[in-house]
C-alpha cells in the first residue's frame, strides 16, 4: 500500500505544472516512505531515530521551498538558487550531505534500497524543472561536490551502509550532467543503478553482510560469490564491459557537447578512488579463498543471483545495438 503511495506521490511530480502541485507530491512522498519505515518487519529504536533524522531534514528542505515560491511570485530572480539548495538538501547532495550516512545507517538494507533510489526520483524531476527554467551555478555546484565528497567521503569507511551511502551521492553528480544534457539519458542512467542498487542491497540481506568484518568471515569459502560481487561493482563504479559503463559513457559523450571537459575530468578522476574502495569491500575477502576450500565446499547454484549478475553484464550488448 505504502509503495503504491510512494509512486503515485512521482506520478504527481511528473504530471503537475504547478510548483505547488509538485511540493505536494514531494510531502505525499515522504509521507509514504515514513510509513514505509514504521510498518517494517524490521522496525527498532534506531530506525526511529533514524525517521526522526530523516523527517527533520525533509521539513528543513520543504520550508525552503516555500519560501522559493513566495520569491518566485515577488518576481526575484535568486530563488532559483534556493530551490536548487532546497532539492539539494532533500536528495542528500553535497555539500548538503551531512544527514545522508548517518541516517543509512540506521535502516536496513530493505529501506536503504528506497532511498537511495526511489526517494530520489520526486526532487530530480523538479530539479530538472529548474533546469528547464533557469541554469543556476549552485546547479554545478552541487554536482562537482556530489562527485568529490562521494569519492572522498567513502574512501575510509569500513561500514557498507556508508560506503553506498557515498556511493549514491557520487552517482548523484552523474546523473544531475545527464538531466542537464538529455532526459533520456538520465532515465537509462537511473534505471542502471536502480537495477543495480537491487542486486547489492537484495545480497547484503541475503547474507547479512554490512562490514569488511562479515566479509572475510562468513564469504571465506565461498569465491563464487565474491566473484559476483566484484562483477557487480566494477559495473557500479562504471568499469568497461560492464553495463554502469554505457551509462558513464553517455553521461562523458552528453557533457563534451555542453563544453564541460574540465568538470568531466575531475569527476572521471574521482571515479577512480570509488573503483578502489569497491575493489577494497571484496578483494581482501577474495585473497583469503584458497583453491583447497574451493575444491571440499559443494556451492549451492543459485539461479536467481545468476540471472541477475548475467544481466548486468549482458544488457550493455542491448543497449548499444537500441539505444
Amino acid at each position: 500500500m505504502f509503495l503504491v503511495g510512494m509512486f503515485f506521490s512521482i506520478a504527481i511530480i511528473w504530471s503537475s505544472y504547478s510548483w505547488i502541485a509538485m511540493w505536494v507530491g514531494v510531502e505525499l512522498n515522504m509521507i509514504m516512505f515514513l510509513s514505509l519505515i514504521f510498518m517494517s518487519k524490521e522496525f527498532k529504536k534506531l530506525n526511529l531515530e533514524g525517521a526522526v533524522k530523516y523527517f527533520l531534514v525533509q521539513v528543513i528542505g520543504s520550508m525552503m521551498l516555500i519560501f522559493s515560491f513566495f520569491f518566485m511570485f515577488k518576481g526575484l530572480n535568486f530563488m532559483w538558487g534556493i530551490m536548487l539548495a532546497s532539492l539539494g538538501l532533500k536528495l542528500g547532495m553535497a555539500p548538503l550531505h551531512f544527514w545522508f550516512p548517518e541516517v543509512v545507517l540506521m535502516y536496513s538494507w530493505d529501506i536503504n534500497f528506497y532511498l537511495f533510489t526511489v526517494q530520489k526520483l520526486g526532487p530530480m524531476i523538479m530539479m530538472y524543472y529548474c533546469f528547464i527554467m533557469s541554469l543556476n551555478n549552485i546547479y554545478l555546484l552541487l554536482i562537482l561536490c556530489s562527485s568529490m565528497v562521494g569519492a572522498l567521503g567513502g574512501f575510509m569507511q569500513m561500514d557498507f551502509r556508508k560506503i553506498m551511502a557515498y556511493s549514491s551521492i557520487s552517482h548523484m553528480g552523474w546523473m544531475m550532467i545527464g538531466l542537464l544534457y538529455y532526459f533520456k539519458i538520465w532515465s537509462l542512467y537511473f534505471f542502471i543503478y536502480l537495477l543495480l542498487n537491487y542486486t547489492l542491497c537484495y545480497l547484503f540481506k541475503k547474507y547479512n553482510i554490512n562490514n569488511f568484518n562479515t566479509v572475510m568471515s562468513n564469504f571465506s569459502l565461498s569465491f563464487n560469490l565474491k566473484y559476483m560481487f566484484l562483477m557487480l561493482f566494477f559495473s557500479l563504479g562504471g568499469m568497461p564491459p560492464f553495463l554502469g559503463f554505457y551509462s558513464k559513457w553517455m553521461v562523458i559523450e552528453g557533457a563534451m557537447m555542453m563544453n564541460m571537459g574540465s568538470l568531466m575530468i575531475i569527476m572521471i578522476l574521482m571515479v577512480l578512488l570509488t573503483l578502489y574502495y569497491y575493489l577494497r569491500m571484496v578483494w581482501g575477502g577474495m585473497l583469503m579463498s584458497s583453491p583447497l576450500n574451493l575444491m571440499l565446499m559443494k556451492v549451492k547454484e543459485n539461479y536467481f543471483l545468476i540471472m541477475l549478475n548475467l544481466t548486468n553484464v549482458l544488457a550493455l550488448i542491448f543497449v548499444i545495438f537500441f539505444f
